[in-house]
């Protein structure tokens, strides 16, 4: 049997799931594990001996330094010496959904029961000390708003160029990017900022399938493989955009589906209770937080 790992964050985990379901591959390769690139200690990411274990490499871009030997290019002279077939996986980012969605720093998802991914406008609504109630009305004005049409628009295209430019340089994730290009539309390929639905997984598994000469149909699980952390869409970004697939109105933390109450009143208690943490995110966030100031102020 031959060896493989998996390279990069919290998306390789389905992506794993779904090649294990190819029965060529499951009986080519055995999954050397490693651990999501973010948590990797330091000593791990100097350790060439990992590389000349396997015989495939299949690993997101990952350009900063921080990486160490898994800095996409360190990785690939190293791949090209050992002679370790590399494969560059796409990288799906994109906020023409979720216009006003944040990534938090310094939280641990598993610690302390949050996503790192959150929507803007309740995180703007507590550092501006209003109620959990008109953070929810906030929010509603927001969503259908025709201010957001122009905002979501310009956000779209901005994140679309911001796409293309990261994934057109390798053969195998602009195919991914033709397609996402294409569909993006017509079928919801998103949850979050960062986490694919299924749909979009498949291509992206079955792409790199065919670059291994695998021609097998992969099939589509009926859960959602990252739906356990999904957000609504709005009517102002689905008219600006014209979605055309469904979209579902609640949000899902962790498996759970809340209504816009439930969820303000849930990140509520989570700031409150992590005010340092809540601060430096606050200096991290004054793009976002001054966008919404813009659009409350025009309402």
């Amino acid at each position: 049997m031959k060896k493989f790992m998996l390279v990069g964050n919290c998306q390789t985990g389905p992506i794993s799931s779904l090649m294990s379901l190819s029965k060529t591959f499951s009986e080519t390769y055995d999954i050397v594990p490693f651990s999501l690139i973010h948590t990797v200690d330091k000593t791990t990411l100097s350790d060439i001996s990992l590389i000349k274990k396997v015989d495939l490499i299949i690993s997101q871009q990952l350009y900063n330094e921080q990486f160490g030997i898994f800095n996409t290019k360190v990785l690939s002279e190293i791949c090209k010496k050992e002679n370790v077939q590399l494969i560059i996986l796409s990288n799906p980012f994109f906020k023409g959904y979720y216009p006003f969605a944040i990534h938090l720093h310094n939280i641990d998802p598993q610690k302390q029961k949050v996503p790192i991914s959150q929507d803007g406008i309740i995180f703007y609504s507590y550092h501006k000390k209003l109620t959990v109630e008109q953070a929810c009305t906030l929010w509603t004005k927001i969503s259908s708003s025709t201010v957001t049409r122009d905002f979501a628009t310009k956000t779209c295209a901005s994140s679309l160029k911001e796409f293309v430019q990261r994934e057109r340089h390798e053969p195998s994730t602009e195919v991914v990017l033709r397609y996402f290009l294409k569909n993006y539309r017509s079928k919801k390929l998103m949850h979050s900022l960062n986490h694919p639905t299924n749909i979009l997984y498949k291509e992206i598994v079955q792409t790199y399938m065919r670059s291994l000469g695998i021609n097998e149909e992969i099939p589509i699980p009926k859960n959602e493989l990252q739906g356990n952390v999904s957000y609504p869409i709005m009517d102002a970004v689905r008219h600006a955009l014209r979605l055309t697939h469904a979209c579902d109105d609640a949000f899902t933390v962790f498996g759970i589906k809340k209504d816009l109450l439930s969820y303000a009143e849930y990140l509520y208690d989570f700031y409150k209770n992590n005010t340092e943490i809540f601060k430096l995110n606050v200096h991290r966030c004054t793009t976002t937080i001054d966008t919404i100031s813009e659009i409350e102020s025009s309402l």
